[in-house]
């Protein structure tokens, strides 16, 4: 049989970490991580993140990196995949935690991920090919992958044709929706209004935590901040330059949060079979209770479950 996965996804801001704690406590799991972000070391507080080291749940794939060292989607199911095995195998349960989607299906799908790395060169000789010049190539190389690829996105256009050149057509990949583990993805979904007005105070609440100064360390010890995607170090970097005021480093990152969420949403809900969960921020132990009836039902209802906490 399949090793059995519970997935806890949503957008940055929406509980995830609280109800996969509650979670894995319950179920004898332990938690892989599955946020892009909660990889690298020094990205704490701008990451919220969770205090693993002191958690009784056992953590997996945080810290593992340095805040700006590179790491792949395919670096990533290198590592997920065997730690779901082990974690299968010692009769506990793998919680799959993280708002990064295309995590969270490399771990789970069985998408090949065995294109060469990224080639510098290659982008290279398209330098003097505008956007649309390029993607007619690409309409040439993979007519489907063109099809979902916008012109304007050079990065993803330029990738689809390297690795269509490679024999690895980004189209076909993208058709393997096979799961290679039996999986309950959980996503969290409440009201917009609700969800920006706690991103809105988490920002508040990173600020009065020691952000900026943990930007400032960052600088200290060298760290590109140029080369953090993540949402923030950039901005507080700018206003350490003397670039943006405190107020508009603020400003933009709550924007830019907001936005991120907003698609991580349509991620979820176009690219999943996901049981979507309304949270109740003002009882969260009724969310708790809503997700264990799901995780119940996912291995065989209440009988089977408590034989398999009892084990």
């Amino acid at each position: 049989m399949k090793p059995a996965v519970v997935v806890i996804a949503g957008p940055t801001g929406s509980g995830k970490t609280t109800l996969s704690l509650s979670l894995a406590s319950l179920y004898d799991g332990e938690i892989i991580n599955a946020d892009a972000s909660q990889i690298r070391r020094g990205l704490d507080i701008g990451t919220a993140k969770t205090a693993w080291r002191e958690s009784a749940v056992k953590h997996h794939l945080f810290d593992i990196i340095g805040p700006d060292d590179d790491f792949s989607i395919r670096d990533y199911q290198a590592l997920a995949r065997p730690l779901i095995e082990d974690i299968a195998s010692r009769g506990r349960t793998p919680f799959l935690v993280g708002g990064s989607g295309l995590y969270i299906n490399a771990a789970l799908g069985d998408y090949d991920l065995s294109i060469p790395g990224r080639d510098p060169s290659f982008d290279r000789q398209f330098d003097d090919v505008g956007n649309e010049e390029l993607h007619n190539i690409l309409k040439r190389e993979d007519p489907k992958a063109a099809e979902t690829i916008h012109p304007n996105n050079r990065r993803r256009v330029l990738r689809a044709i390297e690795a269509a050149r490679a024999g690895k057509k980004v189209s076909e990949n993208r058709a393997g929706r096979n799961l290679l583990y039996r999986s309950l993805i959980l996503c969290l979904r409440g009201d917009r209004e609700t969800l920006y007005a706690r991103i809105d105070e988490r920002v508040e609440e990173m600020f009065a935590g020691g952000w900026v100064e943990e930007v400032r360390g960052l600088i200290a010890r060298g760290v590109n901040i140029a080369k953090i995607k993540e949402i923030g170090y950039r901005e507080i970097a700018s206003f350490l330059a003397g670039a943006l005021s405190l107020e508009e480093a603020k400003t933009v990152i709550k924007t830019k949060t907001r936005r991120y969420a907003k698609r991580q949403l349509t991620w979820f809900r176009n690219q999943t079979e996901a049981v979507f969960i309304a949270p109740d921020y003002d009882d969260f132990e009724k969310t708790v209770r809503k997700a264990k009836e799901e995780v119940d039902i996912f291995f065989g209802g209440e009988d089977a479950n408590n034989d398999k906490m009892a084990t």
